[in-house]
């Protein structure tokens, strides 16, 4: 969201559409006014194959486009973004540009697990967008008493969390993690940033992850994995990496530091990860 109520260049709560289909009609129903587009009322687009529409927001603070509904007949990709955010408010520097290929709905989940990002002295920020109404969420820091809340379509809520946390809804969300800017924790080297956390129904025993090879000074792997009665043995390039229990989570957690370039990543559990890294 945008957190500025006079700098409207440093705003920019924004998505962009990408269609891959001639005559792919695409309706958007804005969660905010956005130009000529008030809050709520429905609109069409129709893109050929490799056309693409974007919407942006600069209005001030509390201004959103999470909770935007888009839909189309044909197959379509989402991006979510943000063109220079502080997070998680206008007192704190410094904004970076955030952005990420957005699940359907179709793909959200009911069951997450989250590991705090490595070098961050007070935790992350993590959003919990709904797809339908009456949606309770229940949020399980490690070391912490329970935060229940519910949801209707397209509403959200964030909370910081410093701890692991297990998260759980009675219907689908969609779960975004955000590394706050730097002088929220004053850790240097820290610019915004944004991932999209993956529900249990998308972990897997084997992935491969790339990261830069010319931009960042450091780099790391959340890795996560359900306990499912035993230790869960995950390979990181050959090598194994210990994960720690969460006390009363029911899952395994751990961050392993990494060079540049690909990695490959495998386990008899079914697990996540998370690549990232940070830089002045």
């Amino acid at each position: 969201g945008n957190t500025h109520t006079n700098a409207s260049y440093l705003n920019g709560s924004q998505f962009a559409i990408v269609a891959c289909q001639d005559g792919t009609v695409v309706q958007i129903k804005p969660s905010a006014k956005t130009g000529n587009h008030l809050a709520g009322a429905a609109f069409t687009k129709i893109l050929h194959h490799g056309q693409t529409y974007q919407l942006r927001n600069t209005n001030g603070a509390p201004n959103d486009l999470t909770g935007t509904l888009i839909s189309s007949d044909k197959p379509i990709a989402v991006y979510g973004s943000h063109r220079c955010a502080n997070i998680p408010d206008d007192q704190v520097w410094f904004c970076n540009h955030l952005v990420e290929q957005l699940l359907p709905t179709s793909a959200w989940g009911t069951d997450f697990y989250t590991q705090p990002l490595f070098t961050r002295l007070q935790g992350d920020r993590v959003r919990f967008v709904a797809a339908t109404d009456n949606t309770r969420v229940t949020v399980s820091p490690s070391g912490s008493s329970p935060l229940d809340f519910t949801l209707h379509k397209g509403q959200f809520r964030e909370v910081q969390l410093a701890q692991p946390a297990r998260i759980s809804a009675t219907q689908s969300i969609l779960v975004g993690q955000y590394a706050t800017s730097s002088d929220y924790d004053g850790a240097e080297e820290a610019d915004a940033t944004m991932i999209l956390v993956a529900a249990t129904n998308q972990y897997m025993t084997a992935c491969q992850v790339w990261t830069p090879t010319n931009q960042f000074s450091a780099h790391f792997l959340n890795l996560v994995a359900i306990d499912d009665g035993g230790i869960p043995f995950i390979q990181v390039d050959a090598s194994p990496v210990a994960l720690a229990p969460v006390p009363g989570g029911g899952f395994y957690a751990g961050t392993v530091a990494v060079a540049p370039g690909a990695h490959r990543v495998s386990s008899q559990t079914p697990f996540t990860v998370a690549a990232y890294g940070f830089s002045d």
